[in-house]
């Protein structure tokens, strides 16, 4: 079962303001909605994800018209290139959504692995897995994903944590180096 999302839903995850999306729709194609029997476009999780990928590529200073001319097979590319040569935690975001939303756990690993090998592990679980988290949640909260989707990430992330911590765990800890690990529990109704 395909998601469908309302023009709010787009410009919610993609930052790209709704008459914008309108304009494009009409002027470039970037994409066509379908619309329900009252006229509302209603998105598809292709649409979103190509979305996803101009949106990168708007931050990174490229011209609507430019992207406009690329099939999306060259948007998935350049978004893919945009991320192995600037390591951007925003494209990285956007491939883990896909990813995520196609429940390809290979890509999913992949997108992680990359990211702790270049960056470090702190920066991938604060920035990279925390953008993508807000971005999974609006995108559950608002029946886009299903809970599958939200297990697969889910469940993803806490193996990378697992495996995080068990090399700390095989390294010597000296007073010079404290380390902290906080526990969370879960929220309770009082």
């Amino acid at each position: 079962m395909e998601s469908s999302y309302s023009i709010k839903d787009l410009e919610h995850l993609t930052g790209i303001k709704a008459h914008t999306l309108r304009i494009w729709e009409q002027r470039y194609e970037i994409v066509v909605p379908k619309r329900t029997d009252t006229n509302i476009r209603a998105y598809s999780d292709d649409d979103l994800k190509t979305l996803l990928n101009v949106a990168v590529l708007i931050q990174k200073g490229w011209r609507i018209s430019k992207i406009a001319d690329l099939s999306r097979e060259q948007l998935s590319q350049k978004i893919l290139e945009e991320a192995l040569q600037h390591g951007s935690q925003t494209a990285q975001v956007t491939r883990l959504i896909q990813a995520c939303i196609d429940l390809d756990e290979l890509t999913f690993s992949q997108i992680l692995d990359t990211s702790i090998r270049e960056a470090g592990e702190e920066h991938t679980f604060t920035h990279v897995v925390g953008g993508f988290i807000h971005q999974i949640g609006y995108m559950w909260q608002t029946d886009a994903i299903g809970v599958a989707h939200e297990h697969f990430a889910s469940n993803l992330i806490k193996q990378k944590m697992y495996a995080a911590l068990d090399r700390l765990t095989d390294q010597r800890m000296s007073v010079k180096s404290p380390a902290v690990l906080m526990y969370l529990a879960s929220r309770r109704a009082p």
